[in-house]
């Protein structure tokens, strides 16, 4: 059996925060595909990858998918691999959280990867908290457990590091911090 490096996909709908995701938690080592559609706003058009080295010497490859349909062809072939998703949502603005919902079915359907649904931008006053937002999740969306609904900040390494430990150990890898 072929051996594959760790990868996580950051998938979500459009301006949820996966290319922030992806920087923070790469630092430096980023390669992002964005196009500017409007003066100073960007969007995704093939997808942003960085690595994360852990303190065991572990290297993670974090990989944000374009989050608009449109490129959604490109969905399946970047999460070939993958040991897990993070799906990112909004919590200032659900007006594209259906988005994420049509990215979700798509990419988990007969598939047996582990995921999490994080609720970014938390530092922002008007953010919806998570005991508020849960009880929508778990009816609207395709996920059964409560402990798979995380708070994050994608502006903090910390945040985004937790989440990914979250979500490796999901899947079964034991990590050294």
């Amino acid at each position: 059996m072929k051996s594959y490096p760790k990868k996580v996909v950051i998938g979500g709908h459009f301006n949820a925060g996966k290319t922030t995701f992806v920087k923070t938690v790469s630092g430096e080592h980023v390669m992002t595909m964005e196009k500017g559609i409007r003066e100073r706003e960007t969007t995704t058009v093939g997808f942003d990858y960085g690595k994360l080295k852990l303190p065991d010497g572990q290297v993670i490859h974090v990989v944000g998918l374009p989050g608009q349909e449109r490129f959604s062809m490109l969905w399946d072939v970047v999460s070939k691999n993958a040991v897990g998703y993070i799906f990112l949502l909004d919590s200032t603005d659900r007006s594209r959280w259906h988005e994420t919902k049509k990215q979700m079915e798509i990419l988990l359907k007969d598939k047996e990867l582990p995921y999490l649904l994080a609720l970014n931008k938390q530092d922002l006053p008007n953010a919806k908290r998570p005991e508020e937002l849960k009880p929508l999740i778990l009816k609207e969306f395709p996920i059964k457990d409560e402990s798979l609904i995380i708070p994050l900040i994608a502006l903090n390494k910390e945040s985004c590091f937790n989440a990914l430990l979250k979500l490796l150990k999901l899947a079964g890898y034991s990590v050294k911090v």
